[in-house]
């Protein structure tokens, strides 16, 4: 199995410059939403909004260097059940909207809401949306698989550290084998910093599949089978994120036991 011996970003530009590129858009978005709503009159929200599909496809673009640089094939299977997982989220939801609410007067979603009320046509709207969703769920797909991807390179770093113990795997699932359980609790200077690559993994993998379990259950809201309401939303994306962290935790230990035992290829 052909594995880089590499999991710093410095040296993996492609995948740094993709970190860097998604860090920088998602403050410039908590930014809009800050300014949007602490000062209205400032608001940079239409432009931002004119502004997502490009954003987005950029970042695909992105991660398709990424991928060039990645030789490991991700597993068929675990791909295809992330994938069916991420865009029947995305189906649903958009489907069980434009069917209960074909003119869009009930939709929430701050973006879409900001060309409606701004007067552009619904044919604009349906386009404009369509395009981000589209890009969106491919974006998604694709870290998906970007992850599968580089998930031997992971792998081997792990078993490189040989952790002893529960606490020891997990620092050296997070990036932080090589340092002392202070500084991988408490980091006091940059040097005591985990390495990002092992970090961005379950970050990645967390937010692909919480922010899909929340698009299901808006759907669900959306069919009138469960009721609407703001805080089991946020409910539901709270424990999306925390069982995926657990169940990334718990198939990264067993992918590992398989590495060390011969089994993992």
């Amino acid at each position: 199995m052909d594995v880089p011996t590499t999991v710093s970003l410095h040296q993996n530009r492609p995948l740094r410059d993709f970190v860097v590129y998604g860090g920088a858009v998602s403050g410039g978005l908590v930014i809009d939403m800050v300014v949007d709503l602490l000062l209205p009159q400032y608001s940079f929200r239409l432009a931002t909004t004119y502004l997502l599909p490009c954003l987005v496809i950029c970042g695909l673009g992105l991660l398709l260097r990424v991928n060039r640089t990645c030789t490991p094939r991700a597993s068929v299977s675990a791909t295809l059940l992330g994938v069916l997982f991420v865009a029947g989220a995305a189906a649903t939801d958009l489907l069980s909207t434009v069917f209960v609410n074909p003119d869009l007067s009930l939709e929430a979603n701050p973006y879409v809401r900001k060309l409606i009320d701004h007067g552009h046509s619904l044919t604009f709207v349906y386009a404009h949306t369509g395009l981000t969703q589209a890009a969106s769920v491919l974006l998604l797909c694709g870290l998906w698989v970007t992850f599968l991807k580089h998930l031997p390179v992971l792998i081997e770093s792990i078993a490189e550290s040989q952790p002893a113990g529960r606490i020891e795997f997990l620092k050296a699932a997070t990036g932080g084998s090589h340092l002392t359980l202070r500084q991988w609790l408490v980091p006091l200077r940059m040097s005591e910093l985990p390495l990002m690559f092992h970090c961005l993994w379950p970050l990645a993998v967390s937010i692909i599949f919480a922010v899909s379990l929340l698009r299901w259950y808006v759907a669900l809201e959306w069919m009138d089978v469960i009721e609407p309401v703001i805080l089991w939303r946020g409910l539901v994306l709270f424990v999306g994120l925390s069982m995926t962290l657990a169940l990334y935790f718990a198939i990264l230990a067993q992918l590992y036991r398989r590495r060390m035992t011969g089994t993992f290829s």
